[in-house]
């Protein structure tokens, strides 16, 4: 139970924080998008608890549980500098990085700022630009899914819950950038980075 919660509190800080800058930006979500972001959320954890569970047929318990050490421990990290690693992406990627497909660019530049799924500048999330915000918002799930899936047995629960607090992740961090406005900059990602190596220690020590 408790690591389900901090699996899906993990996931959910980036939900958080984007609705956090769409909301200081004033780009309203709309409550069927963020419905919409928060399923397709669970779409890739649960693509990714499947593909876990096939693994779990081939492999024994104890490499699997170094398997899933592993990837909690390197997601981790990441998370942890995810601020040094975006930063030096955006300076690349306004110098040289190019990327063929528009709609793989789109994503990219999604990751690296939120708030660019707002194509038209609307000032309002459309269903299709909400997609492109879930994609890149889900990417973390597709990876950390499956190191969490190797070693659970209640697939639907996991989800059930990372529905849940995925949606309302949304909407805190909409109502929190409302009040706290523009002038302020939120960024804890890096609370993300603790709770993986935590998910890492647990699969190391068992």
């Amino acid at each position: 139970m408790i690591e389900v919660i901090i699996l899906v509190s993990a996931l959910s800080i980036d939900s958080f924080l984007a609705s956090f800058a769409y909301s200081s930006e004033g780009i309203r979500i709309p409550f069927r998008c963020a419905c919409l972001i928060a399923g397709i959320g669970v779409g890739f954890l649960g693509i990714s608890l499947y593909c876990a569970d096939i693994v779990n047929n081939f492999l024994s318990p104890m490499l699997c549980r170094r398997i899933s050490c592993i990837i909690f421990l390197l997601m981790g990290f990441h998370a942890l500098f995810e601020g040094a690693i975006k930063r030096f992406l955006r300076h690349r990627r306004n110098k040289a990085m190019t990327l063929s497909f528009h709609n793989i660019r789109l994503v990219f530049d999604i990751y690296l700022d939120e708030t660019k799924a707002d194509v038209d500048k609307s000032k309002y999330l459309s269903v299709k630009e909400a997609v492109y915000l879930a994609i890149a918002l889900s990417l973390d799930g597709l990876v950390s899914g499956f190191a969490f899936g190797i070693q659970i047995t209640q697939p639907v629960y996991v989800l059930v819950v990372s529905f849940s607090v995925g949606l309302i992740s949304l909407i805190v961090g909409f109502a929190i950038g409302e009040r706290i406005g523009k002038k302020n900059k939120l960024d804890c990602s890096w609370l993300s980075g603790l709770l993986f190596l935590f998910l890492a220690g647990t699969r190391f020590l068992s």
